[in-house]
């Protein structure tokens, strides 16, 4: 059986929105983050892959919108 998309209710600053977000869809996180390392994986890539990965995309996404980034880092508290 599929599981439904929830609908996650949030509101404040970037990061609070994150935080609150991070709180209310922990564990859909956790089996999100463990499938696409997984793929990630399968491309060879190790978490020093993973991370270059990141160091590399970050600057494009504060580039693109800069509240995405504080979000995230709300959601990784």
């Amino acid at each position: 059986m599929v599981e439904p998309f929830p609908l996650i209710e949030i509101s404040g600053p970037p990061r609070e929105r994150g935080r609150q977000y991070g709180q209310k869809a922990a564990e859909r996180i956790r089996k999100g983050t463990s499938h696409y390392f997984a793929q990630l994986k399968e491309l060879s890539l190790d978490n020093t892959g993973v991370s270059a990965l990141v160091r590399d995309y970050l600057p494009v996404i504060e580039a693109f919108e800069p509240t995405y980034v504080e979000e995230m880092h709300g959601i990784a508290i």
